[in-house]
């Protein structure tokens, strides 16, 4: 007689996928930081996260083929509410001031340096990339546009107050820009978010 065949135990192939999660966290960090990107890079950005969404639907519904009715039905719902938040996500928060609260926070110090060059008159004012508008007013306005300009969108930015006790009055936004708006609550002590939708010459 031949040594007996030991029977191996039956293991579900179907293992939990990355990429919902993956996809996740790529729509937080999107919905954050977009306002600081090129046009081209939002643009490419855009269509990797498109291609990484319907991988991670993909990948989420497969799995939630073979594990629906099983142990890890839990684990297929979970996938399929991520999903579904992530998706909702990436259409409604940039729609929002999230961005423009992180921009505010992560940026507040370069933006401070920024408004004291322009108080002292220093040479290179504004940076070498992105432009600033001010008015020549006290306390200190001083406007700093987003990287990101859609054309025919309105153009965001953060307006900087040197004193935060006062909003940011009309009468010298418009000496800024003719056009321009901006939220009547702070974002952080100091910014304002606020949009132009013109240029007055």
């Amino acid at each position: 007689m031949g040594a007996p065949t030991l029977m191996k135990p039956q293991t579900d192939k179907t293992s939990l996928p990355a990429s919902p999660f993956i996809f996740a966290a790529a729509v937080v960090g999107f919905s954050a930081l977009y306002v600081q990107m090129h046009l081209a890079i939002f643009l490419l950005v855009l269509m990797l996260m498109f291609g990484l969404g319907l991988y991670a639907s993909y990948s989420a519904l497969k799995f939630f083929r073979h594990s629906f009715d099983g142990l890890r039905a839990g684990w297929s719902w979970a996938l399929i509410t991520l999903l579904t938040l992530s998706w909702s996500a990436w259409f409604y928060v940039p729609t929002t001031s999230l961005a423009e609260h992180v921009d505010a926070w992560l940026f507040q110090s370069h933006y401070q340096n920024e408004v004291a060059k322009i108080s002292s008159n220093l040479p290179g004012n504004c940076g070498q990339t992105n432009g600033c508008y001010a008015d020549d007013g006290k306390p200190v306005y001083v406007y700093f546009p987003y990287a990101l300009h859609v054309p025919f969108s309105e153009h965001h930015g953060i307006l900087y107050i040197a004193d935060p006790a006062h909003a940011p009055e009309q009468a010298r936004l418009d000496k800024i820009s003719g056009m321009m708006k901006c939220q009547d609550q702070p974002l952080l002590k100091h910014f304002y978010a606020c949009f132009i939708t013109g240029y007055a010459g």
